[in-house]
């Protein structure tokens, strides 16, 4: 089979897509289960208390609590802008991180660590000018930065 095909269906009653190209699987995208956040998904959080034997403090966010493993800068109370970075084990708190990262094939839209940059994966000069040239112009939020793959 030549071309390609997007497949949409339901896997163990989650949501599920397929893309498929001249008849191989290129991608596969399954949802995670619905009663915890799937990583990378972006919450305003409150800090709570901090956890000083295990390096980090607790969070309250909209679904739950959360562990951020980071206490410098944070006072209780302040309200933080965390992204999941993985499932929580049965009973503990779900894993967060404060550097906020939005992924995708082509390329990262950070926070927090502004500047327009080009993989460093990507050796050919005149591909990388051409890249820098294509995020020139692009609109960010303030201290947002933007990086090309």
């Amino acid at each position: 089979m030549k071309g390609r095909l997007v497949a949409l269906d339901r896997l163990s009653g989650r949501r599920a897509a397929a893309h498929m190209r001249d008849g191989l699987l290129d991608d596969l995208l399954i949802d995670g289960p619905a009663e915890r956040p799937a990583p990378g998904t972006v919450f305003r959080a409150v800090t709570d208390r901090p956890m000083k034997g295990q390096g980090g403090v607790m969070l309250r966010l909209p679904d739950g609590r959360g562990f951020l493993r980071q206490t410098r800068g944070i006072a209780p109370g302040e309200p933080c802008l965390v992204q999941v970075v993985g499932y929580a084990r049965e009973g503990k708190a779900v894993p967060v991180s404060a550097r906020v990262a939005l992924r995708g094939r082509y390329g990262v839209i950070t926070f927090g660590a502004p500047g327009r940059n080009v993989s460093r994966r990507i050796t050919d000069a005149a591909r990388r000018a051409g890249l820098a040239a294509l995020a020139a112009p692009v609109p960010l939020p303030a201290a947002a930065g933007l990086l090309l793959r």
